[in-house]
């Protein structure tokens, strides 16, 4: 999970592994994990990777490229399991040697992987692969439950175990979770980005009644409808009444982008979940720029390859409370999660008081 970052500088990351004689295995590896981080997180201007010894390129010319790239802090990513004296010494006299070379560039060290419940998952999953199917229940205790409330209780049980160790607050907590347990991805919270105070805002939203508003049906049809009628809460979907004929090739606008300027000033204070089209995601910013009108909270998780990324970007960048997922990633599914955790913490207050 992210909170409130520094929005003006120019980041990019270097991973920055052993390197091996074998290059064809680790080189190819860490390209991987490159390809992966820059996908899913295109604020970064680059991400090379780099190599201690035997690999090209070394520490050095990595940072020179992300420099010349126009990079005014990077981001080190060692891709090693513990802090063994790379960690300790040799990686931080190399950043020792950066920054007498680029003074004006602010050199960042993370931790390395370490121990994570994610690995030992990955772990467990391989060994499930090779044992008996007899002995399978040691390692899937729940496989064979069927009663729908054991299921959820049991996956977020492990979710809980899952969980990187953070700051959250409740309400952040259970957002998490529940995003883990739509997704069947652990690593979804490493792109989960909370404005300041913006799940809690929520949940007071819900509980006074605040219209939740939708870009598409199946974040509508997701959302706990009978839960959000409780609090008095009105769930719509302003595509779903969309007068407009559906072929829309002349128009320079999509259906999604008339849809939300349509809405006009019932977004004031509505709690709005976007899980589809970046298209809705602009359209609303360009309401809240043009007309004053500002939401409650967006939760602003659309999908996909084109402007999905750029949207999420420019809201997180806005003064607009949010819930969002850098990067690609997103869905229907997940901004429906986020509102029905953020419902079930509502329900939580109401009935069990502090």
């Amino acid at each position: 999970m992210e909170k409130s970052t520094s929005k003006n500088q120019a980041c990019a990351a270097i991973v920055f592994s052993h390197g091996s004689r074998r290059e064809e295995g680790i080189c190819r590896i860490v390209e991987l994990v490159c390809q992966d981080i820059a996908a899913q997180t295109p604020a970064l201007l680059k991400v090379c990777p780099a190599y201690m010894s035997f690999n090209q390129p070394d520490m050095q010319s990595a940072v020179a490229e992300c420099v010349a790239a126009g990079a005014d802090k990077i981001i080190i990513l060692p891709y090693f399991l513990y802090d063994g004296i790379h960690i300790t010494q040799d990686i931080p006299e190399l950043i020792t040697q950066m920054e007498e070379k680029y003074p004006r560039v602010e050199f960042c060290l993370t931790d390395s992987l370490g121990y994570n419940p994610l690995l030992s998952l990955l772990m467990q999953h391989k060994l499930g692969r090779l044992l008996p199917k007899s002995q399978l229940a040691c390692i899937y205790p729940n496989m064979h439950s069927s009663h729908p409330v054991q299921i959820e209780n049991a996956s977020m049980d492990l979710i809980e175990e899952l969980l990187p160790e953070n700051n959250y607050t409740p309400a952040e907590k259970a957002v998490a979770k529940r995003l883990i347990h739509a997704s069947g991805d652990p690593g979804i919270v490493n792109y989960l980005v909370f404005s300041p105070g913006a799940a809690e805002k929520t949940v007071e939203l819900l509980k006074n009644g605040a219209d939740i508003i939708t870009d598409v049906k199946m974040v509508l049809a997701g959302i706990k409808s009978a839960l959000a009628e409780e609090f008095g809460c009105r769930v719509s979907c302003p595509l779903a009444d969309l007068k407009t004929p559906k072929n829309v090739s002349g128009n320079a606008l999509t259906r999604s982008q008339i849809a939300m300027q349509n809405t006009g000033r019932k977004l004031e204070n509505a709690v709005v979940a976007i899980g589809n089209a970046p298209t809705a995601l602009l359209s609303l910013l360009d309401i809240v720029s043009q007309l004053g009108i500002k939401p409650g909270v967006v939760i602003g998780m659309p999908v996909g390859f084109i402007q999905a990324a750029e949207s999420k970007d420019l809201l997180m960048a806005s003064d607009i409370p949010f819930i969002s997922i850098r990067g690609n990633r997103g869905g229907s599914n997940l901004a429906a999660a986020t509102v029905n955790a953020l419902l079930l913490q509502a329900e939580k207050q109401v009935l069990c008081p502090r």
